[in-house]
């Protein structure tokens, strides 16, 4: 399902800016799997990742901000790129690809579109909307801090 054709890229990544599961039926298409769980980075800080193995594709619209990518080799699943605002570039890698410990999720997005029900603590975010209003917290929040952190 995930490929593993350049799994070793994934070994020195830094802290995520947060992590989520991604119930959309975009996700479910590109995964075919009920959810996806991912952790998201600055693009810049994961240098390591050649992007230019990856075929990246638009599942909604020429206009989406997401591009889900795909090995040019073995054509599995491997992560997504996206720009968000004029400046920043980000990349989202399934949880399972990372040689970290992860943080915990932070949320569960389009959870109205869920397959199964999630038994956890973890908030449940439904429909569009809230669901991007959510994720724009998170990608502004964690630059906010990081910012200050520095």
């Amino acid at each position: 399902m995930y490929c593993n054709c350049n799994r070793g890229q994934f070994d020195q990544l830094p802290q995520p800016l947060f992590r989520l599961i991604c119930h959309c039926k975009t996700c479910q298409k590109y995964l075919d799997r009920p959810y996806n769980d991912e952790c998201t980075f600055l693009l810049k800080d994961c240098s390591q990742i050649d992007i230019d193995n990856t075929h990246f594709t638009s599942y909604q619209t020429k206009f989406s901000p997401i591009l889900r990518g795909k090995c040019k080799v073995c054509s599995k699943v491997s992560y997504c790129i996206t720009k968000i605002g004029p400046f920043r570039h980000f990349v989202m890698i399934p949880t399972q690809l990372i040689n970290m410990d992860p943080p915990h999720p932070v949320v569960h997005i389009y959870y109205d579109r869920r397959v199964a029900d999630s038994n956890d603590n973890i908030r449940k975010v439904c429909g569009h909307f809230h669901s991007q209003l959510k994720i724009q917290a998170l990608v502004f929040t964690s630059i906010i801090s990081r910012f200050f952190r520095l």
